[in-house]
């Protein structure tokens, strides 16, 4: 990765973050991962998927109350893919 690519990376963690934390706050889940993935594009990925899943199974959910929840995701940042999870 370039210095500015390495630069960028740890907006990926921060999307993670805030998706997160829309979705313990009450947000939809199509919203806050809607949220995540622009948060993703604009800072220059190009996205896989963002998607929140059961955490055990991961297996699609429609609700945090589906069960426990972690976000998924998978972005190129130039020649680097980058997959990283999170727990809701």
């Amino acid at each position: 990765m370039s210095p500015e690519e390495r630069a960028t990376a740890p907006a990926l963690y921060r999307a993670l973050k805030e998706s997160a934390a829309r979705l313990r706050a009450g947000d939809d889940i199509a919203a806050a991962m809607a949220g995540g993935a622009e948060l993703v594009t604009k800072a220059g990925f190009i996205l896989d998927y963002f998607e929140a899943r059961h955490a055990d199974t991961l297996a699609p959910i429609a609700s945090v109350k589906d069960g426990p929840v972690r976000i998924l995701v998978a972005a190129k940042l130039g020649k680097t893919r980058l997959i990283d999870n999170f727990g809701v």
